[in-house]
């Protein structure tokens, strides 16, 4: 696809079809990922890829999240909403890959922006090989219990790409950023 086509194309998407994606696909869609620039070639991405069972897991871990949350003293519960609409996407993908940091000293702030690179390759890989793709934070309210399901240690919990055929066509949402100011 044509690379403008790709950028225009990219939508998040929240509703998949239940067609498996490849596991090239996703091969891919990580070698691409791991193709983006990174501040001084650290590279600080881990990749843990789910499916089945123990994608379904990372969701559950969120709903309990939603469910436990102490909506009169816990400020992020107002988040609970987009949470559980998060966790039941991921369910219906097909796939999850979620994104971890090397807990690296130094650098973090380049480290996340490395990271977003590495998203956004990711992302647009997905968008190219025809797959829709839903970036979400909403997995770090459950970071613990994720970690403890899949035995994570060492490594920071950044973000997720729930990835599938999808099932519907959103439209784009741009706003009026540009603001062209001269220097003198």
């Amino acid at each position: 696809m044509e690379f403008q086509k790709v950028i225009e194309k990219r939508k998040t998407i929240r509703k998949f079809l239940s067609k498996d994606v490849s596991a090239d696909d996703i091969d891919l869609i990580i070698r691409n990922g791991a193709l983006a620039p990174s501040s001084k070639n650290r590279q600080p991405w881990k990749f843990v890829v789910l499916k089945n069972l123990k994608k379904d897991a990372i969701s559950f871990k969120m709903i309990d999240w939603v469910q436990g949350v102490n909506k009169d003293k816990d400020p992020t519960a107002i988040f609970s909403n987009s949470v559980y609409k998060t966790a039941i996407a991921i369910q219906q993908a097909p796939a999850l890959i979620l994104i971890y940091k090397k807990n690296l000293i130094g650098n973090e702030y380049s480290d996340l922006l490395s990271l977003g690179a590495c998203l956004e390759n990711m992302f647009l890989t997905a968008v190219d090989l025809k797959l829709g793709a839903l970036w979400t934070t909403d997995i770090l309210y459950a970071e613990k219990e994720i970690n403890k399901v899949l035995k994570v240690k060492d490594y920071e919990l950044i973000s997720g790409l729930a990835i599938g055929y999808p099932n519907e066509n959103p439209k784009a949402q741009l706003k009026e950023i540009v603001v062209y100011k001269t220097l003198k």
